[in-house]
């Protein structure tokens, strides 16, 4: 079960590198990398643990227009990278 919980997050991966530059997506591949790690080693408690990056990454979101454009691209692919994951988590009936 485990070894398929992440299963449809290749598509996720895909439409999100389909339409981000390079650095952008090397930013969300790191965060996705990151998350899956965390989940991996408590699956038991993966809806809160999503649920607590995705708000992390939202509190980020907030204040990333502060630091320029690049700060909001790494901010929004490490939100996204967090949805994505929720998603192939919901879809694999985890949350």
């Amino acid at each position: 079960m485990i070894n398929n919980i992440f299963k449809t997050l290749k598509n996720y991966n895909h439409g999100f590198h389909a339409r981000n530059d390079r650095a952008t997506n090397k930013t969300y591949d790191n965060k996705v990398k990151e998350i899956k790690l965390k989940i991996l080693s408590d699956v038991s408690n993966a809806k809160e643990r999503i649920a607590f990056e995705i708000k992390m990454a939202e509190f980020a979101q907030k204040t990333a227009y502060l630091g320029g454009e690049e700060k909001m691209k790494k901010c929004n692919a490490e939100w996204k990278a967090a949805d994505n994951i929720k998603s192939a988590l919901s879809d694999a009936r985890i949350i």
